[in-house]
């Protein structure tokens, strides 16, 4: 099982000109749409772990962009503001996507393979990019 975060994971921020940072938004990541895919093609059970609390409507907008996109997500997982790496370890989760460094160093704790997503602004190119790096 691949697991990915959703937040900044699956969602994808953009760069704030004026403040120059990156803001969160529900835009898709199809960066990350892309290795899910790639995933579930291989055979790949694929979910989501959060660290959102499970609201009503925190579920709501997960499953609406969940299905929006089509993500072959099997289940959603909400660790109400916990660092994840138990609930990947129980999980059986052999591979997480996340785009906290926090979440990576722990994830180690539990022998769980973090790939952080993250994201720069390339002023040459003037372009968003996003990179994955794994830490193991």
């Amino acid at each position: 099982m691949i697991t990915f975060d959703f937040d900044d994971t699956l969602t994808r921020p953009i760069w704030d000109k004026k403040e120059l940072w990156f803001e969160p938004t529900s835009n898709p990541n199809y960066d990350s749409f892309a290795r899910v895919k790639s995933f579930h093609a291989q055979g790949e059970e694929i979910r989501i772990v959060t660290t959102r609390f499970a609201t009503r409507w925190s579920r709501i907008e997960i499953v609406d962009f969940v299905e929006k996109y089509q993500l072959p997500i099997s289940a959603i997982h909400y660790t109400e503001g916990e660092l994840k790496g138990e609930t990947l370890f129980k999980l059986g989760s052999r591979l997480h996507f996340d785009d906290s460094p926090e979440e990576a160093a722990h994830n180690l704790k539990w022998k769980i393979p973090t790939m952080v997503v993250s994201y720069r602004f390339d002023r040459a190119e003037l372009a968003e990019i996003c990179e994955f790096d794994l830490v193991e």
